[in-house]
C-alpha cells in the first residue's frame, strides 16, 4: 500500500521540481529574445526601407540596399579582408591555445599559478592594449623599429604597410590571445579519463602518440567549437584595426563590421549600413551551418 502513495509523492515532486525550473528559465529566455532576435528581426525588416530618423521606417526600396550592397567595391573588399583575418588568425592565434593547454596539463607542478598568469591578459581591457600595440608598430619612433635597428636589419613601415599590417594587428594576440579558449581546452583535458593515458604508458605510447590518439579525438567536437567562434570572431574583427589604422592603408584593413560602422555613423547612410550588417549575420550563418554539417558527416 506504500508503493502507490510513494510514486505520486515523487511524480508530484518531479512536477513542481519542473516548474520551477520553468520560472527560473522564462525571465531569461524573454530578456534572450527581446535584446537578441527582436533587434535582428527588426534590422532586416528596416533594410526593406530607405531609412528616416525622422519618420521612420521610411519609404519602402524593397531589395535595392542589398543590390546596393554586393554590388559596391568597398563591400568587396571589406569582404575579401575579413576572410583574410580568419585565415590570419588561423595561422597566429588558433594553435596557440591548444598547445599551451597541452603543455600545461602535462606539467604536474605549478600549473595553477601558470594558468592565472596566461588567462590575466585576457581581462585587460582591449582598447588599453590596443593603444600600446599601436606605439609598438609606430612606422617612426615605435618599439619594433628600435628592435630592428638594434639586430641591424631595416626599418620596416609596418602599419603603413599594406602586405605587413593586417599581421602587425593580429601578432600581440599571438603574444597574450588564448586565455578564454586555453581554459576552455584546458577543460576539455582534465576530463579525458586518466586511465586511458595509464594504458597508453603500459603500452609504451610516446607523447606524440598520447597527442594523437587520446587527446586530439577527445578534443575535436571542442576545437570544431572553438573555430566556429574564431570565424564569428572574425567577423566582428573591430577594436584592433579601427584603432590602430581606421581601415588604412587604401583600406587594407576595413572589415565588414568596420564598413557597416562607418556607414551609419560617418556617412548617415543607416539602411546601407543594416544591410551589411544583415548580409554579415547571414555569411557567419551559412558558414556555420555548412561546417555544422560537415562535422556531422565526419561524424557519421
Amino acid at each position: 500500500m506504500d508503493l502507490p502513495i510513494k510514486k505520486s509523492k515523487n511524480k508530484g515532486e518531479s512536477l513542481n521540481s519542473q516548474f520551477s525550473g520553468w520560472l527560473f528559465i522564462i525571465p531569461a529566455a524573454l530578456l534572450f529574445l527581446m535584446f537578441k532576435y527582436v533587434p535582428i528581426i527588426m534590422g532586416t525588416f528596416v533594410t526593406f526601407f530607405d531609412y528616416n530618423i525622422v519618420n521612420p521606417p521610411g519609404n519602402f526600396v524593397g531589395l535595392r540596399n542589398y543590390i546596393a550592397v554586393l554590388t559596391e567595391s568597398r563591400f568587396h573588399t571589406s569582404l575579401i579582408n575579413t576572410f583574410e583575418f580568419f585565415l590570419i588568425m588561423l595561422v597566429l592565434d588558433f594553435w596557440v591555445p591548444i598547445v599551451v593547454a597541452i603543455l600545461v596539463n602535462e606539467a604536474r607542478r605549478g600549473n595553477a599559478l601558470f594558468r592565472t598568469l596566461y588567462f590575466i591578459p585576457a581581462i585587460a581591457p582591449s582598447i588599453a592594449m590596443t593603444v600600446l600595440w599601436k606605439y609598438v608598430w609606430q612606422p617612426d619612433y615605435g618599439f619594433a623599429n628600435y628592435l630592428m635597428q638594434l639586430v641591424g636589419l631595416p626599418m620596416q613601415k609596418w602599419l603603413n604597410d599594406p602586405m605587413l599590417v593586417k599581421w602587425c594587428l593580429r601578432f600581440p594576440q599571438f603574444i597574450m590571445a588564448g586565455g578564454l579558449a586555453f581554459v576552455i581546452y584546458l577543460a576539455a583535458l582534465q576530463d579525458i579519463p586518466e586511465e586511458e593515458f595509464e594504458a597508453s604508458l603500459i603500452d609504451g605510447a610516446g607523447f606524440l602518440q598520447k597527442i594523437r590518439y587520446i587527446v586530439f579525438p577527445h578534443l575535436r567536437h571542442v576545437i570544431s567549437l572553438m573555430l566556429v567562434l574564431l570565424l564569428i570572431e572574425a567577423f566582428n574583427y573591430f577594436d584592433e584595426p579601427m584603432v590602430m589604422t581606421g581601415g588604412g592603408p587604401i583600406g587594407k584593413t576595413e572589415t565588414l563590421i568596420m564598413y557597416s560602422f562607418k556607414s551609419a555613423y560617418r556617412d548617415s547612410r543607416y539602411s546601407f549600413a543594416i544591410t551589411l550588417a544583415v548580409i554579415t549575420f547571414v555569411i557567419v550563418l551559412a558558414c556555420t551551418v555548412a561546417k555544422e554539417a560537415l562535422s556531422r558527416k565526419d561524424d557519421d
